[in-house]
């Protein structure tokens, strides 16, 4: 699924809304990060089992994913990430320079 991000650039990720008792099982080819919006996850991958809550995220390797938990859920290529800097800065500033 592809989306809009709000600085207009395109941003691909896939978005699951679970509920409990339900398990989702994703194979995807490329190393993903997956990061808990909602809710509480357990993520079982490559022999390593994880649990996140939200704002977490886990980066995976490509291959099998079992997942469980309550909540929603971003599925998200690790190629598609986008650097940001470690403090925001805006792209068009309308502010006065002094000289």
């Amino acid at each position: 699924m592809t989306t809009g991000n709000p600085d207009c650039e395109d941003h691909q990720w896939l978005q699951i809304s679970l509920t409990s008792a339900q398990w989702v099982s994703v194979r995807f080819t490329h190393d993903i990060y997956t990061r808990a919006v909602s809710g509480k996850h357990w993520i079982s991958a490559d022999g390593v089992d994880f649990a996140i809550g939200p704002g977490e995220r886990v980066k995976l390797s490509a291959g099998l994913a079992l997942i469980d938990g309550e909540g929603l859920l971003q599925l998200e290529p690790v190629r598609a990430q986008k650097q940001h800097p470690a403090y925001p800065f805006p792209c068009c500033s309308n502010a006065r320079q002094r000289h």
